[in-house]
């Protein structure tokens, strides 16, 4: 048995931080390699189809622009049980609407950002204006916000000085946002899950996340849920102690990263940005291609309340059940990023953030191997046996804004034609191009967290659990920032 006090997360940050000479790479788990077969076992989604919901998750899928549940490519890790990894479930084009909802929208007011404490509000109404800032020999130049921007947060604000969450500090939850991770955590195991708070990190390519825990929510029983996009990143994910030594794996554009189970209060880190081909150009997935093409030509949507249809095209995955079918820190340089905040930008009217719920939210495997109300453990994962009793619009339908007397639910199909609409323009040149040459040199990633428990208020002047001094996201030749411990 390891050494608590012994201390083999740093070690690796270190290593793979560095940057002269370059680490080796051989050790880190790649799934469009071989090399990741002993450490990472596949999740076998199959036995969906045999559910009775299956047919309306794949429909509930296609909304957010994500392939049928059963065509994902899903790994768990062995010696690491909750963690969950999907190597990238996005249809083509997909993502380009995600990279613009945190490039265009989600920085707006009323979310919360580290450019508030160093401009007025007037002042950050667009994210990609250029406004007067001071060089380090105090002449004012015009530098352009979204350059300057390190993250930014969605749904609960967090009080860094009281390390707490606070409950009369929110702003509802995206609507689009909230209930394509529902979605993904029911797939998943976890059909209770209820989108709260985000952050959204803007990574530079010399930028890092210092080795943390993410402990401030009330309730640790939900995952978290990461989703990446740009350039690709080393992720280190580790144990509840330092004394773990992590694993290390590729991320890339696309890619979901879960932590939930034993998992939930891993020390994880990521050392390295790396670009996804040579340097300056787009990961392959985010360019234009012949499948995005036809799928924006030939995909026909049919809104009715809140059901969509698709049409019958290969690209959209839905093979078998298509036609017919109704209803988709650490250490170095000198900056950290976090906090959290509220929405803008909404798709159709309302938002979407948490709810009351029933039951205790923990991962519901459903099987014969594994007991309800507890984490998934290997041998159910390797089976990929999970429950699906409940479907989204269940999920969205009890769920409501927060604390608000203005209560409503989400209109899923407008959502969805939404998202819809906005591929369609991003497949054009110049609706895309200001997002592209951004990402040329910049990863983003949206870390979704639950804060309460189903059914549960904010404790009565109770704190959460105290954050680490070092939970922080560094980025050389900037400013050092509050952060938060995502």
């Amino acid at each position: 048995m390891a050494d608590i006090s012994e201390d083999n997360f740093r070690p690796e940050f270190k290593l793979y931080k560095r940057k002269s000479p370059p680490p080796c790479l051989e050790d880190v788990l790649d799934t469009d390699s071989d090399g990741h077969r002993k450490m990472l076992y596949k999740l076998e989604l199959s036995e969906l189809a045999q559910e009775q919901n299956y047919q309306k998750n794949i429909s509930d899928a296609a909304r957010f622009g994500l392939k049928n549940p059963n065509e994902w490519q899903c790994y768990g890790a062995h010696g690491f049980p909750g963690f969950q990894f999907i190597r990238n479930p996005f249809l083509p084009g997909a993502q380009r609407y995600w990279v613009r909802r945190c490039l265009a929208d989600y920085p707006c007011k009323p979310n919360v950002t580290n450019l508030d404490t160093q401009y007025q509000k007037d002042q950050l109404t667009n994210p990609w204006q250029f406004q007067p800032c001071s060089s380090p020999n105090q002449q004012t130049q015009e530098k352009r916000l979204m350059d300057q921007l390190r993250w930014v947060t969605l749904g609960y604000h967090y009080d860094w000085n009281n390390k707490v969450y606070n409950e009369d500090q929110h702003s509802p939850f995206p609507e689009d946002l909230g209930p394509m991770s529902a979605l993904i955590a029911e797939v998943l195991g976890y059909p209770r899950f209820q989108s709260q708070a985000a952050i959204v990190n803007f990574y530079h390519m010399d930028s890092t996340l210092g080795g943390h825990t993410d402990h401030s929510e009330f309730d640790l029983t939900a995952p978290l849920i990461s989703y990446s996009l740009g350039q690709s990143a080393i992720l280190l994910v580790g144990g509840k102690t330092k004394a773990t030594k992590p694993l290390a794996l590729h991320l890339r554009s696309g890619d979901v990263i879960i932590l939930g189970g034993e998992s939930r209060l891993a020390y994880h880190a990521v050392p390295k940005i790396m670009y996804a081909q040579e340097e300056g150009r787009l990961p392959q997935c985010l360019g234009a291609t012949e499948d995005q093409q036809q799928w924006q030509e030939s995909q026909e949507e049919v809104v009715v309340g809140s059901r969509v249809e698709v049409g019958d095209h290969p690209a959209v995955a839905l093979r078998g059940a298509q036609k017919g079918m109704k209803d988709e820190h650490e250490e170095s340089g000198d900056t950290t990023y976090h906090a959290y905040g509220g929405h803008s930008g909404k798709l159709s009217g309302s938002g979407y953030s948490s709810a009351a719920a029933s039951v205790d939210q923990r991962p519901n495997v459903h099987s014969k191997q594994c007991p309800d109300h507890s984490s998934p453990n290997q041998l159910c994962e390797s089976q990929g046996r999970y429950i699906n009793s409940t479907t989204l619009e269940d999920t969205v339908s009890r769920t409501t804004l927060s604390n608000s007397a203005d209560s409503q639910h989400v209109d899923l199909g407008g959502v969805a034609k939404n998202i819809s609409s906005a591929i369609r323009d991003l497949s054009q040149k110049d609706q895309w191009r200001e997002f592209e040459e951004y990402l040329k040199h910049a990863r983003i990633n949206i870390s979704v967290r639950q804060v309460t428990g189903p059914g549960k208020g904010f404790p009565q002047k109770e704190s959460c659990h105290e954050e680490s001094d070092r939970d922080m996201v560094q980025s050389s030749n900037t400013k050092r920032i509050k952060i938060s411990d995502s």
